[in-house]
């Protein structure tokens, strides 16, 4: 290819995910399609500049396949979205799966699964390939694979496509393993019995008084056959009963269950979960994953940061389990430790306060270590996904000085109004109280904090299409908040049309319309007096 070809093909791989290519744009990427073979970003926008109808692209197909050097996990997820329909696009993207670290199997497994959604046929090379992967890998792989396929049973289009799959795992893993399953899914249904129970209009005594018996009876039932049970949401929580004591029924609308399991493990800690019935906890499971991912992105370029992700698990429709983080507490609970509502709008140390007292476990320099990476970690992924509801109870802090944030049931702009305003305005939760743990203004650590918000934005801007592509698998999960439309959000949080100089600017602008934002500390009073 000759300069100009070469510098239009530079400037459709600059386009922003997005962009369409146009029908030229397309033209020039198939006329030197050998050459940009060899140009890894471009892999996906060359596939989708053919005419899948040519009786020539078959051939096409494998001659490109056989230049192409390497592409990331990332872009062969993307060769499985629903605009490639050929399956010899859709084979050597599952080729590129194959030569994966089983760990990055494991954390895009739910883009994964919801691939096989776009699969023509019931036996295609990404269903055998995951299949194997789950045999193969039961504790990491095939454990999350089956409850994954289990979720989507209520969803009459792939029912029969996804019981196939889940018939054909659960006859081909060892009997031993396949009881683990069955004691897993019974035990569940149990729960989910006693949860639904417990929402029927009757006084609060009577209904916690049931709710204990019927937990004395499973435990009685587990005792007599000394029974040990893996939970739902991670294979090795080995469980032999529950604390009844310490479980409850939540106070909020649905009545969640809050239970504390008994641990296998005599020298292991209780294990506390909740159980929903009644709430979409796909936004949850969504947001905690694209964490991850961005969790991975900044060790892989040098930025370790600190991130609660803790487990969700939906196991069938508007129903599933959450992983509670102990040994923590709400922004909401330190501020009435602090003074309340009132006390918090005009103080500046109650974070400080309460991390001198609490955080014992390790020295007061660690500790604000550990509150600067993490704040840098969720201050720039609950803004570039536009996570909504950050209010004072959504924000907690562990007991060695990371902050992490929970309960992610809006992103991607849909924030809330009050009578036609908007509740949060400010680009994310880092308040004067935040900036003052870390020293102030001119303090060492509040510079660290700084840069490493701008080095933590550079590799997200970079990775843009990562992010994008990510999310847009999850399209067919049928999320309300998750569109296509709703997705071009993140061409202004990642500042996609700007370049390096102005985003920098653009999220240093950010910090500080976060710092001095009124409105974050009128939300956090308003939400202490509205939950005393």
């Amino acid at each position: 290819m000759d300069n100009e070809q070469l510098l239009k093909i530079l400037k459709i791989d600059e386009k922003s995910p997005f962009d369409d290519i146009n029908h030229n744009e397309k033209n020039i990427l198939w006329r030197n399609r050998y050459g940009i073979a060899k140009m890894n970003s471009l892999i996906p926008k060359l596939f989708l500049s053919s005419d899948y109808n040519n009786p020539n692209a078959n051939r096409e197909y494998q001659r490109i396949i056989q230049l192409i050097n390497n592409i990331t996990i990332v872009q062969a997820i993307e060769l499985l979205s629903g605009k490639y329909i050929n399956p010899i696009v859709r084979t050597f993207a599952v080729s590129v799966l194959k030569k994966a670290p089983t760990n990055d199997i494991k954390i895009y497994l739910l883009q994964l699964v919801q691939a096989l959604k776009y699969e023509k046929n019931i036996d295609n090379a990404l269903a055998r390939f995951l299949l194997d992967q789950a045999i193969a890998h039961p504790i990491t792989i095939g454990h999350e694979f089956f409850w994954h396929l289990r979720a989507e049973m209520y969803n009459q289009e792939v029912q029969k496509k996804f019981g196939l799959y889940l018939e054909v795992f659960v006859n081909r893993i060892s009997l031993p393993l396949y009881k683990i399953f069955k004691d897993e899914d019974l035990m569940l249904k149990t729960l989910i019995v006693f949860a639904e129970k417990v929402k029927k209009n009757q006084p609060k005594e009577e209904r916690d008084r049931i709710f204990k018996q019927d937990l004395a009876s499973l435990n009685e039932l587990y005792k007599q056959k000394k029974k040990e049970v893996s939970l739902p949401l991670n294979f090795k929580y080995r469980v032999k009963g529950l604390i009844v004591d310490k479980c409850r029924i939540m106070n909020s609308k649905k009545k969640p269950l809050w239970l504390t399991f008994e641990n296998a493990d005599p020298s292991g800690n209780p294990i506390v979960c909740m159980l929903k019935c009644g709430d979409d906890l796909r936004m949850d499971m969504v947001t905690l994953q694209i964490f991850l991912a961005m969790q991975t992105l900044w060790f892989e370029n040098g930025l370790p940061v600190k991130m609660a992700i803790y487990k969700v698990l939906c196991t069938a429709y508007m129903q599933g389990m959450l992983e509670m983080v102990t040994n923590s507490e709400t922004l909401a609970s330190i501020h009435i430790q602090e003074g309340g509502a009132i006390k918090q709008l005009f103080s500046i140390a109650s974070i400080l306060n309460w991390i001198e007292k609490n955080c014992k476990s390790v020295s007061p320099t660690e500790a604000k270590e550990n509150f600067l990476i993490s704040n840098v970690a969720y201050c720039l992924a609950t803004f570039v996904l536009g996570i909504a509801d950050r209010h004072n109870d959504n924000i907690m802090m562990k007991k060695n000085g990371e902050l992490f944030h929970i309960d992610f049931g809006h992103f991607l702009g849909h924030f809330k109004y009050k009578m036609g305003i908007k509740r949060e305005r400010a680009p994310f939760v880092f308040t004067r109280q935040f900036q003052y743990v870390l020293g102030g203004d001119d303090s060492e650590l509040f510079k660290k904090f700084k840069e490493k918000l701008i080095f933590g934005y550079s590799i997200l801007r970079k990775n843009k299409d990562v992010i994008v592509t990510l999310l847009r698998m999850l399209l067919c999960t049928g999320i309300p908040e998750l569109t296509e439309k709703s997705l071009k959000f993140l061409e202004g949080t990642l500042a996609m049309k700007k370049s390096e100089k102005e985003a920098t600017e653009f999220i240093e602008k950010k910090l500080a319309e976060s710092m001095d934002s009124v409105s974050t500390k009128l939300n956090f009073a308003i939400h202490i007096v509205a939950n005393k």
